[in-house]
């Protein structure tokens, strides 16, 4: 169902946490259905016309997606392939299903929170600071409540055929 990977340090989470609190990232109004907050993915994303292409945050926030880069080198596995990291920011999701991703996401909180689990069908799961993979087209999830400041990351991959060769691979 899920897999909890390794630990990951703090520290490596700070040129981050310093550029989405300089500058924090918008509320996304196309996430309305699945929880309240700040959101946005970088990568590649689906387009409102249906088309797949790269995120416009890409270039408008470079340094940003500079460095989700630079944590996936250092935190995922070699051979974990994803095309988009979605960036959450104090972001409270309803249950729901990732329809339109595919296979395993791996998703970590980090920032200075309590409580706050990831609930895949109701079953909480930390992920401060702990990478988790499940796949989430599957199974139900959504945030438990918390308090604090919470960020999470969750790299993915969208469901086109099309994008069978990754864009990124750690």
């Amino acid at each position: 169902m899920w897999r909890i990977g390794n630990d990951i340090e703090p520290r490596i989470f700070d040129t981050l946490l310093k550029l989405l609190n300089e500058k924090r990232i918008g509320i996304n109004k196309y996430r309305a259905k699945s929880g309240i907050g700040r959101s946005q993915c970088f990568g590649i994303v689906k387009q409102r016309n249906g088309a797949y292409s790269g995120s416009r945050l890409n270039f408008e926030r470079m340094d940003i997606y500079k460095e989700l880069q630079n944590i996936a080198q250092k935190i995922l596995p070699h051979d974990f392939e994803y095309t988009s990291c979605q960036v959450n920011d104090n972001y409270l999701t309803e249950k729901h299903r990732d329809t339109g991703n595919r296979g395993q996401s791996a998703i970590i909180g980090f920032g200075d929170y309590t409580h706050g689990e990831l609930l895949i069908e109701d079953t909480p799961v930390n992920i401060k600071y702990k990478l988790v993979y499940f796949d989430g087209s599957l199974h139900t999830h959504s945030t438990a409540p918390y308090g604090g400041k919470r960020y999470s990351l969750v790299f993915h991959r969208p469901t086109p055929v099309f994008l069978e060769i990754p864009i990124y691979q750690v």
